[in-house]
C-alpha cells in the first residue's frame, strides 16, 4: 500500500528509523498520501575538501524540522526520504523529461499540491553520508541551474531563485548581473572550491550564472 523511498546516501540516525513510519503509516487517515522524514548532516565537517556543501546545508538545516516543513509542505518536499501511497506515486511519478540534474523533486511537489494530495510531515531524518567535494557540488549545482532554465515553463516562479530572477527582469538589471557574474566568476569558483567558501558568494554565483545561460 505504500512506497518507501530513501537516497542511497543517507542512513537512519538510530534504530527506530522503519517504526517511526510504520507507526505514522498506520495512524494516516485516507486524507495522507505522502509522508516526508527529512534530512540531516554530520555534527561536524568532515573535511575541509567538502565545505562549501557542508555549510549549505547546515545554514538550511534550522528550517529542515518537521514543523518548519509542515508550514510550506509542497515547496519543502525533497525525494531523499520519504513514502508514498502506491496508487498516487502511480498516478504522478516522476516526470521523464528531466534527463539531467536538479529540480526534479520540486515539480513532483507542485504536482502534489496541484492535485490537492496532503503531505504529513515527521522528524525521521536520515543523515547524508556522501558530501560532494566543493569542485563537484558547484558543477551539480550549475547543471542543476540549466535543468532549471530549460524546465521553468513547469516550475514557474516555485522556485526562489527564479522568482528573483524574474523580480530583476522586471527592475531590468540582469545586464549589470551578467557583466558583474563575468568579471568577478574566476575569483568567485576560486573561493567556493578552496577550504573557506563565502556563502553569500554562492548566492551571487548561482545568480549570475543562471542569468547568463
Amino acid at each position: 500500500e505504500w512506497l518507501l523511498f530513501l537516497d542511497c546516501d543517507g542512513m537512519p540516525v538510530d534504530g527506530l528509523f522503519l517504526t517511526r513510519y510504520v507507526q505514522t503509516v498506520a495512524d494516516a487517515g485516507m486524507n495522507t498520501h505522502v509522508v516526508c522524514g527529512g534530512i540531516v548532516h554530520p555534527d561536524h565537517l568532515p573535511s575541509p575538501s567538502v565545505s562549501l556543501r557542508y555549510k549549505y546545508e547546515k545554514q538550511a538545516e534550522p528550517h529542515n524540522s518537521a514543523f518548519q516543513r509542515s508550514l510550506r509542505p509542497y515547496a519543502s518536499f525533497r525525494t531523499f526520504n520519504f513514502m508514498i501511497r502506491r496508487e498516487v506515486f502511480l498516478r504522478i511519478q516522476f516526470d521523464e523529461s528531466f534527463h539531467h540534474y536538479g529540480y526534479e523533486d520540486v515539480l513532483f511537489g507542485l504536482h502534489l499540491q496541484q492535485k490537492g494530495l496532503t503531505i504529513r510531515n515527521i522528524d525521521n531524518p536520515l543523515e547524508n553520508k556522501d558530501i560532494e567535494s566543493n569542485e563537484i557540488f558547484l558543477r551539480k549545482t550549475e547543471e542543476a541551474l540549466r535543468t532549471l532554465h530549460e524546465q521553468k515553463e513547469k516550475l514557474g516562479d516555485s522556485v526562489l531563485l527564479h522568482h528573483h530572477y524574474l523580480r530583476l527582469c522586471r527592475l531590468r538589471m540582469i545586464p549589470l548581473v551578467r557583466l558583474l557574474f563575468k568579471w568577478t566568476a574566476p575569483l568567485l569558483e576560486k573561493n567556493l572550491i578552496g577550504h573557506h567558501p563565502n556563502l553569500y558568494f554562492f548566492m551571487f554565483y548561482k545568480m549570475g550564472y543562471y542569468a547568463s545561460i
